[in-house]
């Protein structure tokens, strides 16, 4: 991610509270595109682990 947030710096972020899940998927910024296709990526990702975990306290 290092490399696109770089070369995206300069670029000002809109107010992102704002939008809705749509309208984010249409902003043209590097560094947000980058972070919704992580959140993409571990969203597909199978999710069996956390149905595995078990609170002994």
């Amino acid at each position: 991610m290092g490399a696109a947030y770089e070369s995206g710096a300069g670029e000002p972020l809109p107010d992102l509270l704002a939008l809705g899940l749509a309208e984010l998927g249409s902003i043209d910024h590097p560094v947000l595109r980058e972070v919704l296709r992580e959140l993409r990526d571990r969203a597909a990702e199978p999710s069996d682990m956390m149905w595995g975990f078990d609170n002994s306290f």
